[in-house]
């Protein structure tokens, strides 16, 4: 997605808003509507509920500050926004490369703070900026692909940096899949697709996986795990090393022996088959240790 103001800004963000693509919407930064009864500049600036006036709200786009530390998530600040008759929202949020935000029917792009501070300028020295959020399209063959979201939960085991976490990575963000039909949002219907994040969409893909091979290998157990490690990828579509998602290049902590591969476990070429009672003695001695 890119919000466009004199110049375009890539930023994160899934949107399919009835928004125009030309320069045509008024733009100014959210402490500039404090709300009179407002007394923490900080409040507003980050677009939290009540801190803001619907006056100086309504018809513009609003340039927000925020961290992914603060209680109101991006979508709770569009929301707010929006309810005051706003335009839609460009939030600066982190400094990593920008993941995307499902903000359904309403505009919102989610930049670096290096891109606001560009944009900051640009309000500042511009008598009447103007800006727009891009609509949601879709681009085939992206590269670099697939890389580590920032957020992820890295290794290694705490208080343990011997024991390496975790052992593969798998697909989990904005994972497009199907959803009930009969779930309703406002009133209405909702689309019988739906884009969600997190490890709960990452387990199905590894799931699916070992399934897969347990169905070939039905005598197969430890040997599964062993042999999606063992043919796990490590590079991405560009055949260079996977990187952060900010391109930075990550550690075995980060991503583990690689991305799950969907057809290399089936024939692994080489693998393990340890017996349980040596996988639970390590796991004894690990605990052991965290109770001394």
């Amino acid at each position: 997605m890119l919000c466009w103001v004199e110049t375009k800004s890539k930023g994160g963000g899934i949107h399919f808003a009835n928004i125009q693509k030309s320069l045509k919407y008024p733009l100014i930064d959210a402490l500039s509507a404090k709300d009179p009864g407002e007394f923490s500049d900080r409040k507003a600036s980050n677009c939290f509920p009540n801190s803001l006036d619907k006056r100086k709200v309504e018809g513009n786009i609003l340039l927000c500050e925020g961290n992914y530390d603060d209680e109101y998530s991006a979508k709770n600040r569009l929301d707010y926004v929006k309810s005051l008759g706003g335009i839609g929202v460009i939030l600066i949020y982190s400094d990593q490369k920008p993941l995307p935000v499902v903000t359904g029917s309403s505009p919102m792009s989610i930049i670096t703070y290096q891109d606001g501070h560009e944009i900051q300028s640009y309000i500042n020295l511009t008598r009447n900026p103007v800006a727009t959020i891009l609509p949601t399209v879709t681009v085939e063959s992206h590269t670099p692909a697939p890389s580590v979201a920032y957020f992820s939960a890295i290794g290694p085991v705490y208080k343990h940096d011997n024991l390496i976490k975790l052992d593969i990575a798998a697909p989990r963000v904005d994972i497009l899949s199907i959803w009930p039909s009969n779930d309703t949002d406002g009133g209405k219907r909702t689309s019988s697709f739906n884009l969600l994040s997190g490890t709960s969409m990452a387990c199905p893909h590894a799931s699916g996986i070992a399934a897969t091979v347990k169905s070939k290998y039905p005598s197969w157990s430890p040997a599964i795990k062993s042999a999606k490690i063992t043919t796990a990828i490590q590079t991405n579509n560009v055949n260079a090393p996977i990187t952060l998602n900010n391109g930075d290049p990550p550690t075995a902590y980060a991503f583990g022996a690689g991305e799950v591969n969907t057809t290399g476990p089936l024939q692994p070429g080489s693998f393990t088959n340890l017996k349980s009672p040596i996988i639970c003695n390590t796991f004894a001695t690990v605990a052991t240790t965290y109770h001394r």
